[in-house]
């Protein structure tokens, strides 16, 4: 059991002792702990782990000499720890357990992002001032366009500005990128020299691109230089933003080697770094997509990539920190594409959604497949007399286009995860139809013994039991075929595989599907 514990006391010694102490001896064990104090009272928040009953752990805690209130929340299973501790922050801030003085003292500032999303605007602006701006540095970049531009009218440019100026630049040209014109203009104004010029570099690139996302502090050495030179240089790691290696460049700045810093330090202080630099380095031009930097770094199992002109001229790197927020964010974007969503840069968290951005990204989907589903009708309206003179076909229709749609989803996403880690390409368009078909019979084989127990235990009529064992066997066939197939046109045809939605699988599933049934049924009942 995961859960978190907040505990109010009047301060004194041996206070957390002994709280740690009723946490050991019921065998929980306490992964995180923040505290604070004020006007003599110690506030506590524990996330712990373990066996014990929740109302135990309160009852004895409440015993403990100087506790005034405690409150033990359970984190339900598979939550993510860190937005259950968000939301619990947000509700003890509500029933008045905690001031607004108290969250940034009381959280990690990774934290304070999903807390500032889950507050209502009033509060936020309470807020804004009281966060250190240690903690800024490390969530300013993250919040998204309608929070900074509360950040910057409540604490002021002037303190946005020395904020700012502390942001690795790539995480700077995401603020710059995301304020309104006006404040980004004023930002850029006040910023120092050597820093704008390093932005406006970032800035030329989309946001979304290696040049967008490259980072340009990091220790670079020309040919012929010594490794005391490079580490007296490195010794400062201020200077830098990265400092797993060293860049070895040419008269000319193109990009020759790399070095790690492990090894700088074990070599020579005389030794060149010509004879040190490693040569397999995999670089990319500026202009490529985040997501094939991603599939770079995973597939040679590098910490960062460099990034170079077309020239071979060395601009800088992308470091592993953003490349795993680019893997998130292009599983979130599929995921998204792939539920039937239009995918905008207008959100890019559901809380920070506005009702109206949710419907911009529904409602394109509904309208097309509510149209798409209007086909469905017209199979329907097709075999409307065989309806009629044996309604019991009419049973099975939603568990039919049920299975459909769940065997074509489920082909769907595994090809395009395929896809996604380059596992597939369209030429592979004959070993997925076998495998799809192999597959899907076994599955439809699977499921016919219990389609057709269900189909004799509701009609007691055996041409209608075979309908059904061969329509299922059918209906699975075709919808993993169209499922597997989808994505592999869509690439073909140069569209996000991910844009084949699950809903327009299922629609197409559905359609080919009653078809199929009914022609089944016609046949065997002689109705046709």
């Amino acid at each position: 059991m995961l859960c978190t514990v907040f505990i109010r006391a009047y301060d004194r010694i041996g206070l957390m002792r002994d709280i740690a102490d009723v946490m050991s001896r019921n065998g929980m064990n306490i992964l995180h702990s923040y505290t604070t104090a004020k006007e003599g009272y110690a506030y506590l928040l524990l996330v712990a782990e373990g066996e014990a009953d929740p109302d135990t752990i309160k009852q004895q805690l409440t015993n403990v000499p100087n506790v005034v209130a405690v409150d033990v929340t359970e984190i339900p299973e598979y939550s993510d720890i860190f937005t259950e501790l968000a939301t619990t922050i947000v509700e003890y801030l509500e029933r008045g357990y905690i001031s607004i003085s108290d969250v940034p003292k009381l959280v990690h500032p990774e934290y304070l992002t999903d807390i500032l999303l889950r507050l209502d605007e009033k509060t936020r602006r309470r807020l804004y001032p009281l966060i250190p701006d240690s903690y800024y540095v490390e969530i300013l970049h993250q919040l998204p366009p309608q929070l900074l531009t509360e950040v910057m009218e409540v604490v002021g440019v002037d303190r946005v500005t020395r904020i700012a100026a502390q942001l690795p630049v790539d995480n700077l040209a995401d603020v710059i990128s995301k304020l309104p014109h006006t404040a980004r203009r004023e930002l850029l104004r006040r910023l120092p020299e050597d820093k704008v010029r390093e932005v406006k570099k970032v800035l030329e690139y989309p946001p979304d691109t290696a040049g967008g996302l490259m980072i340009t502090k990091v220790p670079i050495a020309k040919l012929g230089t010594t490794v005391g030179e490079v580490l007296q240089e490195i010794a400062e790691p201020r200077k830098f933003e990265s400092t797993r290696y060293v860049y070895v460049i040419d008269d000319e700045g193109r990009l020759v080697g790399y070095i790690p810093v492990t090894e700088l330090l074990r070599a020579k202080r005389d030794e060149v770094v010509n004879n040190l630099a490693r040569r397999d380095f995999v670089p990319v031009t500026p202009d490529v997509d985040q997501e094939v930097v991603a599939k770079i770094a995973a597939r040679y199992d590098l910490l960062e990539v460099p990034v170079v002109d077309e020239r071979g001229r060395f601009l800088g790197v992308v470091t592993i920190d953003d490349l795993v927020d680019v893997i998130i964010s292009e599983s979130s974007e599929d995921l998204i594409r792939f539920g039937g969503l239009i995918e905008t840069r207008a959100i890019w968290r559901y809380m920070s959604a506005t009702v109206l951005d949710l419907f911009k990204r529904r409602v394109f989907w509904l309208i097309a497949l509510y149209v798409l589903e209007f086909l469905t009708a017209g199979v329907l309206k097709t075999y409307e007399a065989i309806i009629s003179k044996v309604a019991a076909l009419a049973l099975f229709i939603p568990v039919l286009c049920d299975t459909g749609g769940n065997a074509g989803a489920q082909s769907a996403s595994l090809v395009i995860r395929a896809l996604a880690v380059g596992e597939l390409t369209p030429k592979d368009f004959l070993k997925i139809v076998g495998k799809e078909a192999a597959t899907a019979l076994l599955l439809g084989l699977t499921l016919m013994p219990i389609a057709s127990l269900l189909a004799y235990l509701l009609t007691q009529n055996i041409l209608i039991v075979v309908s059904i064992a061969l329509a299922v066997v059918a209906v699975t066939l075709i919808a993993s075929l169209i499922g597997g197939l989808l994505p592999i046109v869509a690439m073909v045809l140069r569209v996000d595989p991910a844009t084949i939605s699950s809903p327009l699988i299922t629609t197409i599933s559905d359609i080919c599907g009653l078809s199929v049934y009914f022609t089944i049924a016609s046949k065997l009942l002689g109705l046709l």
